[in-house]
């Protein structure tokens, strides 16, 4: 071979190498390539002008002392080192590249800094950790070491609130204080239990609930329930029973306890009615306008608690000789249900009717020659073979008689619920036409129709 210089010439060699350690090589290039964004700046010449990690958020803020929690660091710049394996070609991120640390606010050395553990890199914004038992009450900034010696302390601030003293809060959401069930019924309770910044919000630590149904009846049926960490809610249900009286007070006591011992108890009271029947309603028809008194007659009536209900919605009512008396609001026209209701208690529902008044909303013609029979189609709402009309002309109205084409007008013939036909006399000037359900009601259409003069 001849020399080149000081280097000996030797054949050309392949562009990509074939051997296994240069396989391995070109996997952990493309590796690093491929972390390269979420790595950039970690390691090389240029680390001097790196930019640092930077802290914005810790969550949560502040806790009790008496067991570890567990803190999330929001912030961006958290970029672990690459850890390659040059043996097997694998690349990943460190599993533990950060420490947290914090320090008291009024800190006077380094000795007063408390390490957190168990430190885990999720992305560039988050980091998790866990800042153990103990640590002593009092205000503290948050820290981070990286593992290429950079170290920030940031101004934000976690709060060791000291040893947790406060019982959990137990609030019932469901049902209300007082709500009367049915007899042979299920009844889900549902209470959400805050212990503001003890450790009942990580469901890992949290205590089951314990809970009691109690009354003369059932004695105490007992279960168990487990705090949901959604919610913090503790739900259970229990078998109303069936009681020898027709009302029966229950008391669900319900307790529970934290993670630190600290005991909560709460009671909400119930009571369980018989479920009343009905016997009749009378009347079973009234107008869409409400204001009809029905009288509703049945069985397991109960003063001040039986009310009627109308398609479910309570109306009132009082209780006077066996039956109970109530006045019905507006409704829509058609069929409704009308029900007695032991507080949850419902009866089976008897049906009633609501009619509206029969509404007129335009005639055809407007107009015709004075001194001719004329016939009016008249186009509106809710009209029926119970529907009479009546035409009126200064003070005086006039009835118009169902009737047909043999009959003398004027007359009116019923077609459908939107359609009646009118047939008049001969007539002069402007006359009013009114329609009339016995039950619905009236509607009027002034100045509907006008004979014009003979030319």
């Amino acid at each position: 071979m001849r020399k080149v210089g000081s280097f000996t010439a030797r054949a050309p060699q392949p562009l990509f190498p074939t051997t296994a350690s240069a396989w391995r090589v070109r996997l952990v290039l493309a590796v690093a390539v491929a972390l390269a964004p979420a790595l950039a700046g970690t390691a090389g010449c240029g680390a001097s002008h790196e930019q640092l990690p930077q802290i914005t958020e810790i969550q949560p803020t502040s806790a009790y002392n008496d067991v570890g929690v567990d803190i999330h660091l929001i912030g961006h710049g958290f970029r672990p080192p690459l850890n390659v394996n040059t043996q097997s070609g694998a690349a990943g991120v460190e599993p533990s590249p950060f420490q947290i640390f914090v320090t008291p606010v009024d800190a006077s050395s380094a000795q007063e800094t408390f390490e957190a553990v168990k430190e885990q890199w999720r992305t560039d914004y988050q980091i998790d950790a866990g800042l153990p038992p103990g640590l002593p009450t009092g205000q503290y900034r948050v820290g981070l070491r990286d593992a290429r010696g950079n170290q920030v302390i940031s101004e934000v601030l976690f709060t060791s609130l000291g040893p947790d003293n406060d019982p959990p809060r137990i609030t019932f959401l469901h049902p209300r204080a007082g709500t009367t069930v049915a007899p042979d019924s299920w009844v889900t309770v549902v209470a959400q239990i805050d212990d503001g910044q003890g450790q009942t919000r990580d469901h890992r630590k949290v205590k089951e609930g314990n809970w009691c149904a109690r009354s003369p009846t059932l004695g105490c049926t007992p279960g168990v329930c487990i705090i949901e960490p959604s919610g913090n809610t503790c739900r259970f249900l229990f078998m109303a029973p069936l009681a020898p009286t027709p009302i029966e007070q229950i008391e669900v006591e319900l307790e529970v306890v934290d993670w630190v011992l600290n005991r909560a108890t709460a009671v909400l009271p119930v009571q369980v009615a018989w479920r009343p029947e009905i016997e009749s309603v009378i009347p079973d028809i009234g107008p869409t306008s409400g204001g009809t008194e029905i009288v509703v007659r049945g069985k397991q009536l109960i003063d001040g608690l039986s009310r009627v209900l109308v398609d479910g919605r309570p109306i009132g009512g009082y209780i006077q000789d066996g039956a109970i008396h109530a006045v019905t609001q507006p409704h829509a026209p058609g069929p409704g249900l009308v029900a007695l209701g032991n507080g949850d208690s419902p009866s089976a529902p008897r049906r009633f009717t609501f009619v509206a008044a029969p509404a007129i909303k335009v005639i055809d013609p407007q107009h015709a020659p004075a001194g001719e029979t004329v016939r009016i189609t008249v186009a509106g709402d809710y009209f029926s073979d119970k529907t009479t009309f009546s035409w009126i002309q200064g003070d005086v109205e006039h009835p118009i008689e169902p009737g047909n084409d043999g009959s003398p007008p004027p007359y009116a013939t019923f077609m459908n619920e939107h359609r009646c036909f009118i047939t008049l006399p001969p007539g002069t000037g402007v006359i009013s036409l009114r329609a009339h359900d016995d039950i619905g009601g009236d509607s009027l259409l002034p100045d509907a129709f006008t004979f014009d003069p003979a030319p």
